[in-house]
């Protein structure tokens, strides 16, 4: 018996050198995953840098009391030209809120946007926003906001409202996003005004239009 435990032993120490050895051999090699999220560059285009100018305004057009007096439309063509495929949308900020003498705080509507203030606490007016005639790569599409589903036009709402190309469950693909955005500012009358007009005021209605987009 005693030769069987001899050799048991031995077969224990060579199996553990052996074990020594692979281990020392091993090799190491990091497998790496890279590569380049590349968000497209795109510009935005208007005429006139984007300034809807009702030039001069004669006062005697004002109505009295809580009327307002319809100054018009105005309508310019936008683009957002990419130089990569991807879907656009926007939000839009009235920087005048405050301002619009017919408020829409309601979450339905929030689509009228402020024109100034004058006689210190008195409201000049309000315009509203309408975009139209939406194209992508030179395609008809269809226009959306998270109030409205999609449709062939429509209004411009602020207070975080996403509005876009094509519709919220499959928004439009594409380089090239055309649409008109009309303007239709309205005079408030003097009740709103705080008192007649007692020297020249420009209308001051600023809004900013933060696009996102990217694939």
């Amino acid at each position: 018996m005693k030769p069987k435990i001899t050799f048991y032993a031995i077969s224990i120490i060579i199996a553990q050198l052996w074990s020594a050895n692979i281990q020392a051999d091993t090799p190491n090699l990091d497998l790496m995953v890279k590569g380049t999220i590349d968000v497209p560059s795109c510009t935005v285009s208007v005429a006139n840098n984007g300034i809807y100018d009702y030039g001069k305004i004669l006062p005697t057009i004002i109505t009295s009391g809580t009327g307002h007096t319809d100054l018009g439309k105005m309508t310019k063509a936008w683009s957002v030209n990419c130089d990569a495929n991807t879907f656009m949308t926007f939000k839009v900020t009235d920087n005048r809120s405050e301002s619009a003498s017919v408020s829409s705080h309601d979450s339905r509507t929030l689509n009228t946007f402020g024109l100034g203030m004058v006689n210190k606490t008195g409201k000049l007016g309000y315009y509203t926003i309408k975009m139209t005639n939406p194209t992508v790569d030179g395609e008809a599409t269809k226009l959306f906001n998270t109030l409205q589903t999609s449709d062939t036009d429509i209004y411009v709402r602020h207070s975080d409202i996403i509005q876009g190309w094509g519709s919220p469950n499959s928004l439009a693909i594409g380089r090239d996003f055309t649409a008109d955005l009309t303007v239709n500012a309205y005079l408030a009358g003097t009740s709103i005004m705080a008192g007649p007009l007692t020297e020249s005021i420009d209308l001051d209605g600023s809004t900013t239009l933060s696009f996102a987009f990217g694939l």
